[in-house]
């Protein structure tokens, strides 16, 4: 068998190495940070804000780290090692009982309070990286018993001091308002709100083609006639928007752009993103939780329903063939009198005000239930005589509708997202909006939601939730 001895000596060596102590204490720091962050947003419990928890959580590591760097050699580093070690060893005893406490705190909610639970799946990591600490810091200085021995006891202190600093820095009634925060619910749905957002910015280049589409969300000026609340990228409670500009190649300037709403927690909605483009088309995609099955050749895309406007359309387009059927199979009629229920062409649009409901000046905010269709009827001009069109426009534009529809005589489906009557000249509609999964030539796998982009959503809305 190989002489394991050179090896074990070398190991010994290494783990007493006043330089392995230190790169280990830096991770243990960088834990810390992490471990204080959760500890600070941790709901129903009272706690200091972000910049106290930071600091008295970090200050015994730092004082240990101190003194493996400043004063005399030997000294300091059977001194930081003593340091280190009550530090590390007095987190790893009261850790059983935080964690307790945790799971006391839990266990009715489950996964509502998502920072206590990120804390209770950390701290076990946290506790391993605590007992290497110790376990180093002890072979480190057990040489020198009486030094060392003083030295951790100082250690130990200086945890249970700024354990007791954190309990009376406790921001009274902070608990509550975390608590309540957790099971707020966004006030509308995600799609509902990228869609408002998109309404504004389509009708802006549609009204002003020359400008493109802006920069940033922040460039949605007022005199726009949108709400403010949809340039802010945090806007969604539990989501965070992602806006990017696209050039489409076919002509120059910024003729497109890529709306994403992103879960910022885990959750019964992590992982779904909710997505838009210029066409107004609302996408959904399950994200890292899809099957293979589900994903096929694309990234287990899916469209939201397409909302009443594009009902309203196959509605009379059934009435009308159900009144051919029963009165003449080869004249349309030349009305809807008689034909649809009036309340289908009413349709909600009589709490309006001509002059409010033009959708390329009425103000844009987040969605209200105001759903509201003009619907017209264009019965044939000449043969053949039983065909008939039928146009329904979004009239309670950027609300709970964006997209206006045309059924043309040949019965080809026609839309568009601007702050229109759709014709027979704007574009089909996409097979995303006939079915419900369907692979999108534009949202491809590689353009859609990875890991990275949820880390990304988590970390911007903390930053921009946070009272620094």
């Amino acid at each position: 068998m190989p002489d394991t001895t050179a090896f074990k000596q070398d190991l010994v060596r290494m783990v007493r190495s006043p330089l392995s102590l230190k790169l280990l204490l830096g991770a243990a720091i960088v834990l810390t940070a992490d471990f204080a962050w959760l500890f600070s947003h941790a709901e129903k419990w009272d706690t200091p804000s972000q910049v106290p928890s930071l600091f008295l959580c970090e200050l015994p590591l730092l004082v240990s780290l101190y003194f493996l760097i400043a004063g005399d050699r030997q000294k300091r580093e059977i001194r930081g090692a003593g340091i280190t070690f009550g530090v590390a060893l007095s987190f790893c005893v009261l850790s059983p009982l935080f964690f307790f406490i945790l799971l006391m705190t839990i266990w009715e909610t489950g996964d509502r309070y998502p920072n206590l639970v990120a804390l209770e799946h950390f701290l076990p990591i946290c506790v391993v990286v605590g007992l290497a600490v110790a376990g180093m810091a002890w072979m480190r200085g057990i040489g020198n018993r009486a030094p060392f021995a003083k030295a951790a006891g100082g250690g130990a202190g200086c945890f249970f001091a700024t354990s007791l600093l954190i309990f009376v820095s406790s921001v009274s009634g902070s608990g509550d308002s975390k608590m309540k925060a957790a099971f707020l619910s966004p006030s509308t749905a995600p799609e509902k709100h990228v869609a408002a957002i998109a309404a504004c910015l389509i009708r802006h280049q549609t009204l002003h083609p020359e400008a493109g589409f802006p920069a940033s969300l922040q460039d949605i000026r007022s005199d726009w006639r949108c709400d403010s609340a949809l340039s802010d990228p945090a806007g969604l409670h539990g989501y965070w928007i992602f806006y990017s500009r696209l050039n489409d190649g076919s002509v120059p300037g910024w003729k497109d752009f890529r709306l994403e709403a992103v879960p910022t927690e885990k959750g019964r909605n992590y992982q779904k993103v909710a997505g838009i483009d210029r066409r107004g088309e609302p996408l959904a995609f399950l994200g890292l939780n899809a099957t293979a099955a589900q994903r096929g050749s694309h990234f287990s895309l899916q469209t939201v329903d397409a909302g009443d406007g594009l009902r309203f359309l196959y509605g009379v387009r059934g009435n009308v063939r159900g009144y051919m059927e029963t009165h003449d199979p080869l004249n349309s009629p030349p009305s809807l009198d008689g034909v649809v229920d009036p309340r289908l062409l009413k349709n909600g649009c009589d709490r309006y005000e001509d002059s409010e409901i033009d959708p390329k000046e009425r103000v844009i905010y987040e969605p209200s239930d105001r759903l509201c269709f003009k619907i017209e009827y264009f019965p044939p001009s000449g043969t053949p005589a039983d065909t008939f069109a039928v146009s329904v426009q979004c009239m309670s534009y950027g609300e709970d509708c964006l997209r206006s529809y045309f059924l043309d005589y040949d019965d080809s489906k026609h839309a568009t997202a601007e702050p229109r009557a759709a014709t027979a000249q704007d574009p089909v509609l996409l097979p995303c909006e006939t079915e419900q999964g369907c692979h999108d030539t534009v949202w491809t796998s590689s353009q859609q939601g990875s890991e990275w982009i949820f880390i990304k959503a988590s970390f911007l809305d903390a930053m921009h939730s946070t009272s620094w």
